[in-house]
């Protein structure tokens, strides 16, 4: 396991709930590619360079009051990380905060992040990084990755 790639990712959801752009811009590189499909706000495709990735990550922010993103587990897959996650946020002027699971995908270069995608289940992502289904089997808790 490559401990630079877990640390980014870990980087990268602290960055996302402090709203720290600056911190998220640097954990890319700059032709990164996120791809979102149906979870995507603008509906399947992907957005590429991290300038457009941060325009999309702003205006995502801005709905919310409160947004995070909590890493629970991971698949490694030396230059790949499959990383279920809790989302949640809250939209401004509501109180009710709303959560949701979903699966990121990463493809890593030079200890930055060259691809990002979100799935809604982990088979999507195993199959946007190249990795067989059967390493679900190797799942482990994302806090242990840190030690």
């Amino acid at each position: 396991m490559i401990l630079a790639n877990v640390e980014a990712v870990r980087l990268a959801c602290i960055a996302w709930g402090a709203r720290d752009i600056g911190a998220i811009r640097e954990i890319y590189t700059p032709d990164v590619v996120a791809e979102g499909g149906a979870l995507w706000p603008e509906g399947s495709g992907a957005v590429r360079g991290v300038e457009e990735i941060i325009s999309t990550f702003e205006s995502i922010m801005a709905a919310f009051e409160s947004s995070t993103l909590i890493p629970e587990s991971l698949i490694d897959g030396d230059d790949v990380l499959v990383v279920p996650l809790l989302w949640s946020g809250t939209f401004r002027g509501s109180e009710t905060p709303i959560e949701q699971r979903l699966v990121a995908a990463h493809r890593f270069r030079d200890g930055h992040i060259a691809f990002i995608g979100w799935y809604a289940d982990i088979d999507g992502a195993l199959d946007a990084v190249g990795l067989p289904h059967s390493a679900a089997e190797t799942l482990v808790p994302f806090e242990n990755a840190l030690r």
